[in-house]
């Protein structure tokens, strides 16, 4: 099944969506079609789609000014990133936020914005590795936002 179907289907069946949703590969999927399954993806924690929120839910600050239900399911997204174990979700996040520096203004609110998300980022996983200190994994992704961060001082 393809993403953009889903995505329709979300629209007419949002029940049937939960059923399928992990077995669609979102890896090229569009940022709307992202943004349309997201509700079921966060409300349902479907793992193997955490990936691919990310340049979603990075922006959550931003969506809340156009849409609050989505900007809340985002954020929602985005802290259930950086509560768990996911190097390839985490490394999403980073990835969309240092490709869009150059493309963001000058602006002292958004660039605000922006290092509150990944301070806030930050404490979760650095949460998350003191309740699991053996997980080198969770240190590489402290690393990952540490360095995204800086962009933006």
């Amino acid at each position: 099944m393809k993403a953009a179907s889903l995505s329709a289907i979300s629209m007419t069946d949002p029940e049937r969506v939960k059923a399928l949703a992990d077995k669609v590969d979102l890896s090229k999927a569009s940022d709307e079609t992202i943004t349309q399954l997201l509700p079921t993806i966060v409300d349902n924690k479907i793992v193997s789609q955490m990936p691919y929120i990310g340049k979603v839910v990075a922006f959550y600050p931003f969506l809340k000014f156009q849409d609050e239900k989505l900007g809340t399911t985002a954020e929602k997204g985005f802290n259930w990133i950086m509560e768990s174990d996911n190097t390839k979700a985490t490394a999403g996040v980073a990835k969309i936020l240092k490709q869009v520096k150059s493309e963001i203004p000058d602006n002292p609110n958004v660039k605000m914005l922006i290092v509150q998300m990944l301070q806030n980022g930050i404490a979760k996983k650095t949460e998350l590795l003191r309740a699991n200190p053996k997980r080198e994994s969770i240190n590489q992704q402290i690393k990952s936002l540490t360095e995204t961060l800086e962009l933006y001082k």
